[in-house]
C-alpha cells in the first residue's frame, strides 16, 4: 500500500509489472487485491479528513508547485538520500526550481537501501546529476565501525550486485584475524533451526571466552560476563 501511495501507481502499472513475475496469475491476483484494499484505504482517508505520511509529501508538492507556498531557502541539505522515493524527490525539485541559485547538498549510501518495499527508488540516487543536474560528488570512503577485514568482506559480498556503486572502503583498524565466523545452519524440511545456530555459536563463544577469563577475575567476581547483541 505505502509503495503505491508514494510512487503514485495505478492498477494498470501493478499489473504490468506482474507480467515480470515467475507466477504470473498469482501475482496478477495479488495486485488486483492489494489495489482494492489500497482504494478503500484512500477513502477512508478521504472520509475521515485525515493524512497520512504520503499524503503530506503529496500535499507539500502541491502547494509549493502552485507557489501558494514560497521557499527562503537557498541550501537544501537532505541525509540518507538513498532511501529517495519518487513523490519526495519532486518535493526537493519543487523547492530547488522555485528559488533561483539554489542548491542540494545530499548524503547517502547506495549499499545501505533497504527501503524500495516502502517507495524509495535507488535510481534517483545513483543517477543524481539526471534528476537534480551537474552536481560534484564527493566521497567518504573510511569506516570507523569496523576493523579492515570485516570491511573488505561487507565490500566484497555487496558489490557482487552489479548494481551497485563500486567503492573501496577502508578503515581506521587493522584486519583482526578470524573476526568473522561461519555458523552453518541445518535445514529441516526447508526450516533452518536459527536457534540450534545460535546455541552453537554461543558454545563457541563461551569456549573461547573461557581460555581468557582468568584475565578478567578477581576475589569478587568468579564469572566473566558478556553482552551477546544478536541481530538477524
Amino acid at each position: 500500500m505505502k509503495h503505491i501511495r508514494a510512487s503514485h501507481l495505478t492498477l494498470d502499472m501493478l499489473l504490468e509489472r506482474a507480467k515480470t513475475l515467475h507466477d504470473k496469475e498469482r501475482a496478477k491476483l495479488f495486485a488486483r487485491v492489494v489495489w482494492a484494499i489500497t482504494q478503500g484505504y484512500s477513502r477512508k482517508l478521504e472520509e475521515t479528513k485525515r493524512i497520512d505520511f504520503d499524503s503530506m509529501i503529496a500535499d507539500a508538492v502541491r502547494l509549493v508547485e502552485t507557489g501558494r507556498y514560497r521557499s527562503p531557502y537557498s541550501l537544501i541539505l537532505v541525509d540518507e538520500f538513498q532511501d529517495i522515493s519518487e513523490p519526495r524527490a519532486n518535493l526537493i525539485k519543487a523547492l530547488k526550481q522555485q528559488k533561483a541559485f539554489s542548491k542540494v547538498f545530499a548524503v547517502g549510501d547506495d549499499w545501505q537501501s533497504i527501503y524500495r518495499f516502502a517507495g524509495s527508488d535507488i535510481t534517483i540516487f545513483t543517477r543524481f546529476e539526471a534528476n537534480f543536474g551537474t552536481s560534484w560528488q564527493g566521497r567518504l570512503e573510511q569506516t570507523y565501525r569496523c576493523n579492515q577485514l570485516i570491511a573488505e568482506t561487507a565490500a566484497k559480498f555487496v558489490q557482487r550486485n552489479p548494481e551497485q556503486i563500486k567503492k573501496s572502503v577502508r578503515s581506521t583498524r587493522p584486519a583482526v584475524p578470524r573476526s568473522i565466523r561461519v555458523i552453518p545452519i541445518e535445514d529441516k524440511r526447508d526450516k533452518p533451526d536459527f536457534a540450534a545456530a545460535c546455541q552453537r555459536l554461543l558454545q563457541r563463544l563461551d569456549a573461547a571466552l573461557g581460555a581468557i577469563a582468568d584475565r578478567w577475575r578477581d576475589e569478587k567476581r568468579d564469572k566473566l560476563k558478556v553482552l551477546v547483541l544478536w541481530r538477524y
